[in-house]
């Protein structure tokens, strides 16, 4: 299997779950990369992986908490959508107890991160229209995501999951999915706290954010991709086209992604 957390798993016996999580429904299967993310499986279904993400409640831990109730409202919201991983459980909702921890159980993504799948899956050389394909399905994943009243926050590398069969399937075949909503912004949490923020709060809280990263993941793509060749005989003067020739695309590119968002 392969997810977003694989790392090896040593020292498993000294990691256990929180005593509410049931024991005979999920069992540890690999340590992640924080103390506050493991992967289990469930009892019942061994092929069933998922994702459990921990806090501890403590009365200096309000951001973190904060954050961990804005990723359960983002994933109840996007309940259904696609491109998404299923929250399966949580016990956020439950404030009766002092001292015990904030958890999530939710899907572990498909695939490997995009900067995974790049520098490994695709030897870090991508052509063209596959940088452009890629970035019109992560466009088309973050409208959807604003069209529900979800602003994502933190679009960076390693929150993109990346999931096609590079080898034998067209890149019409890829799917992107986006993960760690800790960032994020919902109306239902944030709405009330706006009201006397300043302009440069308000612009964190509105889209642009998001078109700002993936914008920089489009840059980020394009560094990536070979650049085409010409007919040109004169060597020197072939490689000056090519690379006017790819600035000047990258520079549309980037005009587009930020219109098509915004």
């Amino acid at each position: 299997m392969s997810t977003y957390y694989d790392i090896p798993t040593d020292s498993l016996q000294t990691v256990t779950l929180p005593y509410d999580v049931p024991s005979n429904t999920w069992k540890i299967t690999e340590k992640a990369t924080s103390e506050q993310v493991l992967i289990i499986h469930s009892q019942k279904r061994s092929k069933t992986f998922c994702c459990i993400k921990t806090l501890h409640r403590r009365k200096n831990n309000n951001l973190k908490q904060m954050n961990c109730y804005r990723e359960l409202i983002a994933l109840k919201t996007l309940t259904g959508t696609e491109n998404i991983v299923r929250l399966i459980d949580s016990n956020i909702a439950d404030d009766k107890e002092k001292g015990k921890k904030f958890w999530i159980i939710m899907e572990c993504a498909p695939g490997c991160t995009l900067k995974e799948f790049i520098n490994k899956t695709c030897r870090g050389r991508i052509t063209f229209l596959e940088a452009i394909l890629i970035t019109q399905q992560l466009v088309s994943v973050v409208k959807n995501r604003h069209s529900k009243g979800i602003l994502h926050r933190n679009i960076l590398l390693e929150n993109i999951m990346i999931e096609w069969d590079y080898q034998h399937s067209p890149i019409d075949t890829i799917k992107i999915t986006l993960i760690n909503f800790s960032y994020s912004y919902t109306k239902e949490i944030d709405v009330s706290t706006t009201t006397h923020q300043s302009s440069k709060t308000n612009r964190y809280n509105s889209p642009t954010i998001d078109t700002i990263n993936v914008c920089s993941i489009l840059l980020w793509l394009l560094t990536n991709v070979e650049l085409p060749i010409t007919k040109e005989k004169n060597q020197e003067h072939a490689a000056a086209l090519a690379v006017y020739y790819h600035i000047n695309a990258k520079m549309r590119l980037i005009k587009l992604t930020e219109k098509l968002i915004r």
